[in-house]
């Protein structure tokens, strides 16, 4: 059961992405325009992942040969890791702090239009580095990058992305990212390590 939801769980990324889209739309005449920009990033990131990881998907197999210089194995992404770390950070802490903007206080918004971005700009900064296209590059251009920067700027109008939601907003990315790399740059070392000793 667990091995069939690792690999085909981005396959329902797109409908869920719609589908949220789709209530969102319909929410749209109660809810300010910053709480709605701030909950519309977790199905724009819905699409990215389906990008990343279903169609045209091998995000996984792009980081390991690509970045951590690992061919032929799953390592040190596997289908299981790049299903928690989706699953944990987009579909648990994006509505999480979405709903957190919405009945607290909107700096918690912040974090998902800053971590959007902040994605965006790994994967055209590799796309540049690397010259060619990397999975979820399309989606980091034409819907991260717009909706991101445009959510920042009605937050900013509004007075809700001062000094402490930049640093919140992104702290909270570059941690993120920050604790991603490392996993897999530890897994990625241990596998070598391994190998060259046998």
């Amino acid at each position: 059961m667990f091995s069939y939801l690792y690999k085909h769980w981005a396959f329902m990324c797109l409908p869920i992405a719609i589908f949220s889209t789709l209530i969102l739309a319909c929410s749209f005449s109660v809810l300010s325009l910053s709480i709605f920009l701030i909950w519309i990033q977790f199905p724009i990131y819905l699409v990215h992942q389906f990008e990343e990881h279903a169609y045209p998907g091998g995000f996984k197999r792009f980081i390991n040969e690509n970045i951590f210089k690992i061919k032929g194995v799953d390592m040190p992404l596997t289908d299981q890791s790049v299903f928690w770390i989706n699953a944990t950070a987009i579909w648990f802490f994006f509505p999480l702090f979405a709903a957190l903007a919405q009945l607290v206080n909107p700096i918690f918004g912040v974090i998902l239009p800053c971590f959007g971005l902040f994605n965006a700009t790994t994967h055209i900064l590799v796309a540049i580095l690397l010259r060619k296209y990397n999975p979820g590059l399309l989606v980091s251009l034409f819907l991260n990058y717009p909706f991101g920067i445009y959510t920042l700027y009605v937050l900013t109008q509004m007075g809700n992305f001062g000094l402490e939601a930049n640093l919140i907003g992104w702290g909270t990315a570059l941690l993120g990212h920050i604790l991603m790399m490392l996993d897999g740059a530890l897994k990625a070392r241990a596998y070598k390590q391994r190998r060259g000793r046998s």
